[in-house]
C-alpha cells in the first residue's frame, strides 16, 4: 500500500488534462514535485520518459519505470508532446557545492530544459519556479529560477508551444524528500519523533500552504489552456505557531515549545504570495482544495509510514 495520500480532486483534474497528451517527458522525476507528478500519472495511458542525474528504476504501483540519463538522440526519438520540468538543485545544495559549482550545475539543467522544450514535437511545457525568483534580493537559487523563467519564455514564444510557470512558495505533501528542511514537515517529524514541536523563530513568521498535487493540477490545467500562464501557490495565511499547534493537535501527546516567548512582530518573515493568482487558478480549474488540517494529516500519514 502506498503510504502517500494525494487529493482525489487533484488526481482527477491532473488526469483530465493529461489525457490531451500521449508522450510525456519528465525531467527530475524522483524529487518531491517529480515523484508527486508520477503518482498523479499512475492511471495515465501516456508514454512516460524519465530523465534524472543517473540511471535507476522507480516503482509506480506495480510498474517499474526507468530513469534515463540525458541523451539528446533518445529524446528526439521519443518526441514528447508534453515536458514536465522538476530538475533543479534547491538552495540547500549551495553550502555543499559552493556558489560557483551550484550555479554551473543548474545552468546545465536549464540549458537542457530549453533544448527539450523547443523540440518540434512539444506542445506544452510545465516548469516549477519559486517565490524566491521574485524577492527583492535574489540568492543564487532565486536568481537562477528567474533567469530560467525568462529564457523559457523567450524560447517558447519562438516555437509557439505553451508555457506554464508555477511559482511554489510554501507547499505540503507526503513525497517531501527532506522533511527537516521545511517548516510544516519538520513540525510533523518532531511531533512523531519526540512529541516536542519547537518554534525557533525570534520573530513572527507567516506562510500560505497548498498541497503539491493541487499546485501541479492547477498549473497543468492553465499550461494546457493558455500560451503563457503563471501560477503562484497560495492558501490561507497562518503564523508558524498556529501551524505548529495544528500539527500538535493531530499527534497524541505532542506539544509546542517556543524558543522565544517574546517574538518580534515589527519585522515579520512573510514569505508568501498575495494569494490572488492561486484563488483565480483554482476557480478557473474548478478544483476543490484541502484545508491545511487535511494537508497536515496527509503529511503525518506519509512520514509515519516511511
Amino acid at each position: 500500500m502506498n503510504a502517500v495520500r494525494v487529493s482525489p480532486h487533484a488526481l482527477d483534474s491532473w488526469n483530465r488534462t493529461l489525457s490531451n497528451y500521449s508522450r510525456i517527458l519528465v525531467l527530475g522525476p524522483t524529487g518531491w514535485f517529480g515523484r508527486t507528478a508520477l503518482e498523479l500519472s499512475f492511471f495515465s495511458d501516456a508514454a512516460l520518459y524519465l530523465v534524472g542525474s543517473h540511471r535507476r528504476d522507480v516503482q509506480l504501483g506495480e510498474r517499474t519505470l526507468t530513469v534515463h540519463e540525458w541523451d539528446e538522440q533518445d529524446l528526439e526519438g521519443f518526441s514528447p508532446d508534453l515536458v514536465l520540468d522538476f530538475a533543479y538543485l534547491t538552495r540547500n545544495w549551495i553550502s555543499e557545492l559552493g556558489v560557483a559549482e551550484y550555479r554551473a550545475r543548474n545552468e546545465v539543467l536549464a540549458e537542457r530544459l530549453v533544448w527539450a522544450a523547443t523540440l518540434k514535437s512539444v506542445k506544452t511545457v510545465l516548469t516549477i519556479s519559486s517565490g524566491a525568483a521574485v524577492q527583492s534580493k535574489l540568492d543564487p537559487y532565486g536568481e537562477g529560477k528567474r533567469m530560467l523563467e525568462l529564457a523559457l519564455g523567450d524560447a517558447l514564444r519562438a516555437t509557439g508551444a505553451n508555457l506554464g510557470v508555477v511559482r511554489a512558495w510554501s507547499v505540503s505533501g507526503g513525497f517531501v524528500r527532506e522533511p527537516d528542511q521545511y517548516a510544516l514537515s519538520s513540525f510533523v517529524r518532531q511531533g512523531i519523533d519526540s512529541g516536542n514541536i519547537r518554534v525557533s523563530a525570534d520573530r513572527m513568521v507567516y506562510r500560505r500552504y497548498c498541497a503539491v498535487e493541487e499546485l501541479l493540477a492547477v498549473g497543468l490545467y492553465l499550461a494546457h489552456k493558455y500560451s503563457h500562464s503563471l501560477l503562484e501557490s497560495g492558501g490561507e495565511k497562518f503564523e508558524m505557531v498556529e501551524i505548529a499547534q495544528k500539527v500538535a493537535k493531530q499527534i497524541p501527546g505532542a506539544k509546542v515549545i517556543l524558543d522565544h516567548l517574546a517574538r518580534d512582530s515589527h519585522d515579520p518573515d512573510d514569505y508568501s504570495s498575495d494569494n490572488e493568482s492561486w484563488l483565480h487558478g483554482i476557480r478557473e480549474a474548478g478544483l476543490c482544495v484541502m484545508e491545511v488540517e487535511e494537508q497536515i494529516a496527509n503529511v503525518i500519514h506519509a512520514l509515519r509510514h516511511r
